[in-house]
């Protein structure tokens, strides 16, 4: 994948809700509870 912009981790990509989207882990934890 591509680099995140803001921190340059790797850009995962998932399905959430049926639909494919792509996060970064770092800056975006989908899966570690509340933000």
């Amino acid at each position: 994948g591509r680099p995140c912009p803001q921190c340059g981790a790797e850009i995962k990509r998932t399905k959430v809700a049926g639909r494919g989207t792509y996060f970064c882990p770092r800056c975006q934890p989908l899966f570690r509870g509340k933000l």
